[in-house]
């Protein structure tokens, strides 16, 4: 998306909030500087040439772009794209690590996000060999998902994966090669998560499991890059705050289909199965 004009926020920025309750900053935070009308306001008076650039870019890096305000919104105004435009214009493309090296053989690679080792573990259930690819910055997908990156680290992922399929455990990771034209599989659909006791959240992105029927406004669970960068205080309690009504909203564990969002919410202090989880130690 091109940088959005004044007007293009008009409407957010003089709405009376009729949108806060279903934003899962703003819920999960309690804040009203995250409520969707107040993130518009500062990235609007820069917009003008009359704000501060710093406050806009850290109102913008509040929105997470799950998109709850504008399917809630009458007028159906893309606030999520305007910030993201604004935070694209305000923050440079995120560093990317130099993806590699494979190990191993196999045609499936394994892509290992944090410090959990499941190559081993899925070729055994695939009963195929499976390498393993080591990633320490899901891929790089902070700095693909950025519209001035250039292309030199997408043609290294495309070299390094010719051939390949990559299995994925987190929509970080997924979207990275997605944004890349790499064929690639998510680990939930090889696992038996879903069938699994407990309850389970309904991300903003990536994979969902049936049943998983919490509310919109409490979906996001705080897993977002620039969210976690410039408002990491903000991130913890949307995950605490997804976590406690996971919590009351079932019995049993929490689960969730993807591994960054587990991750953010074992951050919180909540015990949270994921697909690597339930790959590694499944339930018998």
């Amino acid at each position: 998306m091109s940088t959005p004009r004044p007007a293009d926020l008009d409407t957010c920025v003089y709405c009376p909030k009729l949108c806060r309750h279903v934003c899962p900053v703003a819920v999960g935070s309690a804040r009203e500087a995250a409520a969707p009308s107040n993130m518009a306001l500062h990235p609007w008076r820069f917009l003008r040439g009359d704000g501060s650039v710093s406050l806009a870019r850290e109102a913008a890096a509040l929105c997470v772009h799950c998109d709850a305000c504008t399917d809630h919104c009458d007028v159906h105004r893309p606030l999520g794209d305007l910030l993201a435009a604004v935070r694209h214009q305000l923050l440079p493309p995120a560093p990317a690590a130099a993806p590699g090296p494979i190990e191993g053989a196999g045609r499936r690679v394994a892509v290992e996000a944090d410090d959990r080792r499941w190559a081993e573990a899925l070729a055994e259930h695939l009963g195929e060999p499976v390498a393993r690819l080591r990633t320490d910055d899901h891929l790089g997908a902070a700095h693909l998902a950025h519209p001035l990156a250039d292309g030199t680290h997408a043609a290294a992922l495309r070299a390094l994966l010719q051939g390949r399929v990559a299995v994925v455990a987190d929509h970080r990771s997924l979207s990275a090669l997605r944004a890349v034209g790499i064929t690639a599989e998510h680990l939930v659909d090889r696992v038996a998560l879903a069938d699994e006791p407990g309850t389970s959240h309904h991300p903003c992105l990536g994979p969902r499991l049936p049943g998983a029927t919490v509310p919109g406004a409490l979906a996001c669970c705080g897993a977002r890059e620039r969210l976690q960068e410039v408002h990491p205080d903000t991130a913890r309690q949307v995950a605490a705050h997804l976590g406690r009504t996971l919590s009351d909203e079932g019995e049993g564990p929490l689960k969730s289909p993807d591994s960054a969002c587990a991750c953010a919410l074992r951050d919180a202090g909540f015990a949270v199965r994921d697909p690597v989880d339930a790959l590694l130690h499944p339930l018998h």
